[in-house]
């Protein structure tokens, strides 16, 4: 009976054993099935925390187009003036409501041309006919209700020519901007104005960018300064009463026709004189003379 009894007994742990093992591996896989289920829902969650911020950017520009666009009944066919009788200041340079705390601190905005007005300034005296700009660029809208166009362009004008005393000559090109349609009333044509912490000043010559610029082979910029005209026998009612004017005064280069061309006609002259000291019945006085002007 002792020994049935630890058979009984031996069976009974072994059926605890079994029973302990599986509740263990049962357990283990709970927590390995929780900790990817852990992780996955982190994934998941970080995912959507960046889906979020970049879908709340975007609401955000969206928000403030559709508010400055449409909620305020924006028309671009408009001059953007609060009375008829006020103009719109556009200032021209040439280069060779507080909305930070409502709309999540965008300080720059981004427009297409064809969404906002624009005063239609052309190059009067060009002569290629040509009055569009060569890309029409984004205007950049700023916090105080600026707005900046710079579309880059190639400008042709026509520049009449005074060559008496080539190759020393100097030559006096203009380049005259004025408005397509609007009048002196409607918009006042402004040269450019910086400032820096302590004074102010209007910028009365072409800019050059000297990253950009590229020196011509046969012509220097000797003066290049810019003007506001206004014309006091024309009327303000006309497009013709104002103007922005650019003066690009260049100097020729004179070396390459120094060495080419003047150098070799004062020597060949200096030679032909020479023919005169040789006596008048040598026979090499006429071949001498012609000799010097066959290359």
């Amino acid at each position: 009976m002792f020994e049935e009894a630890a058979a009984r007994h031996s069976v009974f742990w072994q059926k605890v054993g079994w029973w302990v093992k599986g509740r263990r591996a049962s357990l283990q896989q709970q927590q390995q099935s929780a900790m990817e289920l852990h992780r996955a829902a982190l994934g998941a969650v970080f995912l959507l925390t960046l889906l979020s911020s970049e879908c709340w950017g975007r609401n955000e520009e969206e928000r403030l187009i559709n508010y400055l666009l449409k909620e305020r009944g924006y028309n671009k066919e408009l001059r953007p003036v609060e009375r008829q009788q006020d103009a719109v200041d556009v200032y021209l340079a040439l280069t060779l409501s507080n909305l930070i705390s409502l709309f999540d601190g965008i300080e720059m905005l981004r427009l297409p041309s064809n969404m906002v007005w624009l005063p239609e300034i052309v190059l009067e005296n060009n002569n290629d006919a040509q009055f569009q700009v060569a890309y029409y660029s984004n205007v950049l809208v700023d916090s105080t209700g600026l707005c900046y166009w710079l579309p880059p362009a190639i400008f042709r004008s026509s520049c009449s020519i005074n060559v008496n005393y080539f190759p020393f000559d100097w030559q006096n090109c203009t380049l005259k901007f004025t408005s397509l349609t609007y009048n002196a009333k409607e918009i006042r044509m402004l040269l450019k104005e910086e400032a820096d912490e302590t004074s102010k000043w209007t910028v009365e010559w072409i800019i050059i960018d000297p990253a950009s610029f590229t020196e011509n082979g046969e012509w220097e910029i000797i003066h290049r300064p810019a003007k506001r005209n206004t014309y006091k026998h024309i009327p303000m009612e006309s497009n013709k009463h104002q103007d922005i004017t650019f003066y690009l005064t260049i100097k020729r280069k004179p070396l390459f026709y120094i060495v080419n061309i003047i150098i070799p006609c004062v020597l060949i002259s200096f030679l032909a004189s020479l023919v005169y000291y040789l006596p008048a019945d040598s026979q090499c006085t006429f071949t001498s003379s012609t000799d010097h002007f066959i290359p």
